[in-house]
């Protein structure tokens, strides 16, 4: 004779409840984690913008040499020397 298992009458699917408390726990997580990764992304943005600087820096000092055959150099009254 084969019995079949006897299963509880709601046994499919989560409850209410379960499904709040997941819904909970994953608000929890992203409210810790959302914070970091706009951290992160300011600091992506922050390091890019450092290094467009930097190259546009060398830039005009190689430009500078180009058009002057020297480094231009500046005194302390803003006259050129």
């Amino acid at each position: 004779m084969y019995r079949q298992p006897i299963q509880p009458r709601f046994s499919q699917g989560f409850s209410l409840l379960e499904l709040l408390v997941a819904v909970v726990i994953v608000g929890i997580l992203s409210a810790i984690a959302l914070p970091n990764f706009l951290g992160q992304t300011n600091k992506a943005r922050t390091t890019e913008a450092t290094a467009v600087l930097a190259a546009i820096a060398s830039g005009q000092e190689e430009l500078r040499f180009r058009n002057s055959g020297s480094y231009i150099q500046i005194g302390v009254d803003g006259s050129t020397v």
